[in-house]
């Protein structure tokens, strides 16, 4: 079995800020937070599985404006994905 395949992003400040605002809750959106915030290293950079970027996308994709979790998951990947699906981005 294959170990899942991975992609290391490199945020600017502002993403990284994006990132690192405090969360509220114990929701799936607050937990997959802090797993990415616990990911992040000093440098700015953080590498996610397939499977967490995909959740990144999807959650970047639907988000309403810049507040909200999803909205912060714009912030800090949208220049990153690169993709037209993500308004904003």
């Amino acid at each position: 079995m294959r170990p899942p395949a991975k992609t290391t992003f490199f945020l600017s400040p502002k993403e990284v800020r994006a990132l690192l605002l405090p969360l509220n809750g114990e929701g799936g959106f607050q937990s997959f937070g802090k797993t990415l915030q616990g990911l992040l290293q000093e440098d700015g950079s953080i590498t996610l599985t397939d499977e967490q970027v995909g959740r990144v996308f999807r959650l970047a994709r639907y988000a309403k404006g810049d507040g909200g979790f999803e909205g912060r998951m714009r912030t800090a990947f949208g220049r990153s994905l690169a993709t037209p699906f993500i308004r904003g981005g």
